[in-house]
């Protein structure tokens, strides 16, 4: 794991934090503990998606070949 992750639980309190307590983002920054960049990618998304997370996010790393041209099945 990264070490700029947080847990999930506490992702999912910056926009209740936000919208339902009326928190500013430095408040929210000092009271979870998180960077200002943080809180305004969250919100961000949560006024896009309406989730925390991009599941439409592109997944890391190669596309695996099951094949190539010198090993292909005869």
């Amino acid at each position: 794991m990264p070490p700029w992750t947080i847990p999930h639980d506490r992702k999912l309190r910056i926009p209740l934090l936000h919208y339902v307590q009326g928190l500013s983002i430095k408040q929210i920054c000092e009271f979870l503990g998180i960077r200002k960049s943080l809180v305004y990618q969250t919100l961000q998304l949560y006024d896009k998606l309406a989730d925390i997370t991009n599941s439409n996010s592109r997944k890391l790393g190669r596309r695996r070949m099951l094949f190539t041209q010198f090993s292909l099945p005869r």
